[in-house]
């Protein structure tokens, strides 16, 4: 199966410092979105990601719709990384999320580890798998 891969860079509107200053390029929050495959990227839609800190780690947060007229029963799971794109998470389970024709659901995740700051989320159809 071909992964279909959409980098997509956002900079948090939160800043991780106590100060005022803007971040600058390298301190930017990305969020990778992987499908695997073209029925599911066209089946739903996502939300612009947002990030902000939760005490000392980071909080996503995720909009995802279904745009077809059917079902869809999917999996995600989302992975952490720090600023140089290592892992910074040992495990990443499957998450299923079922959604009616047109219906939203809200996707959280927060980094388990202080210097998580890039995300990959990767969805997945769970018949796919067996």
């Amino acid at each position: 199966m071909t992964l279909r891969r959409a980098a997509i860079a956002f900079i948090a509107s939160a800043l991780f410092a106590a100060t005022a200053h803007a971040q600058d390029a390298d301190s930017a929050i990305r969020l990778e979105i992987v499908y695997e495959s073209q029925s599911l990227e066209r089946a739903i839609s996502l939300g612009e990601p947002r990030f902000r800190p939760v005490g000392r780690y980071t909080q996503m947060q995720l909009q995802a719709q279904n745009v077809s007229r059917r079902e869809a029963a999917i999996e995600y799971k989302v992975e952490w990384f720090d600023g140089e794109g290592f892992s910074a998470q040992s495990l990443s389970a499957w998450q299923p999320l079922i959604l009616t024709p047109q219906a939203s659901a809200t996707i959280n995740s927060v980094g388990q580890v202080a210097n998580a700051r890039n995300a990959r989320i990767t969805f997945r159809d769970p018949e796919r798998t067996r």
